[in-house]
């Protein structure tokens, strides 16, 4: 597979949907065989997937590839069979859940022959549910169809803290991915050591974002890995963010700043999953604590592990609720005070 750009699905279990992302590529990779072509990393599913890729090789084996490994290897390590076996000069991994929109191909390759020597092209975009509703940009900085163009990797990631750690909306360079896998050991970053595989390998290269949306990124009604979701967003990125803060100055307490404010709102729903498994984030809170964005969430993640959750409900209430409760309570705790001095006297 020598050519310009290759993408790649690396999939498990999710056979329907894998259907769906295959309907809308194929087609745009068979427009633009000559530069991309597709191949599917199937990390032993056990739904009917191996069944589907076989029915669509039938007729387009001159543009997808299939491998299948012979056990379940884990999702990273999936990730990096994929990008080590393919020739192409880029790569991109798309989630087996996610769909391209019509001009993808077209744009991708078009703007990896205005720059050739660009190390990174990430593009905005549109979340939806499973019914295709609720529909949101990732990134609200839409550009039309104008490129910004940063001469490094460390100037791109301080400028864009959320829409990369979306695995599907990046098109990077292979070689320099592979040649840094080595210096980032699997689970050092859960959920996202392929993201400091990537940024690790183009700190140094011109980096491109392309403001109009490309893709399709449908969240599941029940999600494999919803347990682990405060695990990834804190302790996953945050420790990448805090140990690339030597590369890039300030990139950490700008992630931190960032989880305050624009996060907000996701952080406390993955409070609400600290909530629902205790012992698990109690195992898990020491390593998690130096990367929290500030004191009051640390507070909040210590009472979701440590009391019930009505108690919990309590202390989020409005502040005029919180102010009130303690005036009746001075009121009370005075009143049977009072009573206690006449009864002893």
């Amino acid at each position: 597979m020598n050519n310009l750009f290759t993408i790649i699905i690396p999939t498990y279990n999710r056979c329907e949907m894998l259907k769906g992302s295959l309907e809308m590529v194929i087609p745009q990779v068979r427009k633009w065989k000559e530069d991309v072509r597709l191949f599917i990393s199937d990390n032993s599913s056990t739904d009917g997937t191996q069944e589907l890729v076989e029915y669509y090789l039938q007729t387009n084996g001159d543009i997808l590839h299939y491998h299948r490994q012979s056990e379940n290897i884990g999702a990273q390590a999936n990730f990096r069979y994929a990008v080590k076996n393919v020739q192409s000069k880029y790569v991109c991994l798309l989630g087996d859940d996610d769909v391209v929109f019509p001009n993808y191909v077209e744009t991708v390759v078009n703007i990896l022959r205005e720059h050739p020597d660009v190390g990174l092209v990430n593009y905005n975009v549109v979340s939806v549910d499973y019914n295709l509703r609720h529909a949101f940009c990732r990134e609200s900085d839409i550009r039309s169809l104008s490129l910004v163009v940063y001469a490094s990797g460390g100037e791109f990631i301080f400028n864009h803290l959320k829409t990369p750690s979306l695995m599907s909306s990046n098109v990077f360079l292979r070689d320099s991915f592979v040649n840094n896998m080595d210096n980032v050991q699997i689970n050092t970053y859960p959920g996202y050591d392929w993201l400091a595989v990537m940024y690790r390998s183009v700190l140094d290269k011109e980096c491109v974002f392309y403001g109009y949306p490309l893709l399709l990124q449908r969240f599941p009604p029940v999600h494999r890995w919803a347990v682990n979701w405060p695990w990834y967003c804190i302790y996953g990125l945050g420790r990448l963010f805090k140990d690339l803060d030597s590369d890039v100055p300030n990139l950490f307490e700008r992630w931190k700043e960032y989880c305050r404010t624009e996060l907000k709102g996701l952080l406390n729903y993955h409070l609400t999953i600290v909530a629902s498994n205790k012992e698990l984030y109690k195992e898990r809170f020491l390593l998690m604590k130096p990367y929290m964005c500030s004191v009051e969430y640390e507070r909040q993640f210590r009472l979701r592990i440590n009391h019930s959750k009505r108690y919990v409900e309590f202390v989020n209430a409005p502040l005029w609720l919180y102010i009130k409760m303690r005036r009746i309570s001075s009121f009370v705790v005075s009143k049977i005070t009072k009573m206690t001095k006449k009864t002893t006297s």
